[in-house]
């Protein structure tokens, strides 16, 4: 005998399960038995709920979409206009050369903690031997700083004509090297994840959005784009310029622009208290950017990130108060 209480177990969930079947089971067949023997009516008969969908019924809803998707070549075809060349040997050697670009910038601009940066070939193999920590750095750092730091390992990738997938491994290889073997302090692994999950998000944005910037047909107002994208992915700029590519009036990639762009801007002020509550609260004004890339529910997805939504606070009583990635 077996007792059904408020805590369902494996056993209870399957007599009930059995049980519902045996119930269920004579409806549906006298409902599909009454079905097949009524006569079909005269008009065009609609597939059965029964019966499985056919994708067919599904195409042609958004043909724009769907024509826009399949005009897109795959990143390794030769067909894609405005793509920069493969190469995996420069897309590693950039990796490893930002790791020495922060090294030098931290012994340069931060002489208090120049001995956090002094690493040698021992200092290597002391933290490899002692493994990965868990550090206590502010929230800045390990949300922004490591995810940023990890996108522009992302974008060495995507600048030397890599894809997602392809540049997401020099991000891990970057971080990996950075934490081993750019500081003398013991490898974090919260900064490890950080830097690589974040390093995957950011990377790509700022390799859509500054493409999105940059139109390479335009001949007015190039010099202003080129900087602006640059701005965005300075990566990405810095091999513009090193594959001479600056400035250079060609066609643009086929998959530069989505299907749809929205944004929205607004402005306020948020009314923040102590414990809780309004007693002697303060105004706190604030700018909130809301951008769409994509429609999340109507674009085509052949790759991450062919859709996505973000929304960017600024102010409201912090510096940067919100940064959300859908």
């Amino acid at each position: 005998m077996i007792e059904c209480t408020r805590r369902l177990g494996p056993a209870c969930i399957r007599l009930i399960g059995g049980a519902l079947l045996v119930l269920l089971t004579p409806g549906l067949t006298a409902a599909q038995q009454a079905a097949s023997d009524s006569p079909a009516p005269p008009t065009s008969a609609s597939p059965s709920l029964a019966a499985p969908l056919n994708p067919a019924l599904f195409e042609g809803l958004w043909p724009q979409a769907d024509q826009q998707a399949a005009a897109v070549p795959d990143y390794r075809s030769p067909e894609c206009p405005g793509c920069p060349n493969r190469n995996w040997g420069r897309a590693v050697a950039a990796t490893i050369g930002v790791n020495a670009i922060f090294t030098l910038t931290n012994l340069a601009f931060r002489p208090d903690e120049r001995y956090e940066f002094q690493v040698t070939p021992r200092t290597w193999w002391d933290n490899l031997k002692y493994g990965f920590i868990f550090d206590d750095n502010n929230f800045l750092i390990n949300q922004f700083g490591h995810p940023y730091q990890g996108g522009l390992y992302f974008s060495t990738g995507r600048a030397n004509g890599l894809n997602y997938w392809e540049s997401s491994v020099l991000v891990a290889l970057g971080s990996f090297t950075w934490e081993c073997c750019g500081e003398t302090n013991r490898a974090s692994m919260n900064d490890y994840f950080s830097t690589t999950m974040g390093g995957m998000v950011m990377g790509e944005i700022q390799h859509r959005m500054a493409t999105l910037v940059l139109d390479t047909t335009a001949t007015e107002g190039r010099i202003a784009r080129e900087v602006a994208a640059a701005v965005i992915d300075p990566v990405g700029g810095f091999f513009r310029i090193i594959h001479g590519e600056w400035g250079k009036v060609r066609e643009n990639r086929p998959d530069r622009r989505p299907d749809v762009l929205t944004m929205s801007l607004q402005t306020g002020a948020l009314w923040r208290g102590a414990g809780g509550t309004l007693d002697e609260a303060s105004a706190f004004p604030y700018v909130e950017l809301d951008f769409g890339y994509g429609d999340l529910v109507r674009t085509p997805f052949r790759k991450p990130f062919d859709a996505f939504q973000s929304s960017f606070v600024l102010g409201g009583g912090k510096g940067v108060s919100e940064l959300v990635v859908l």
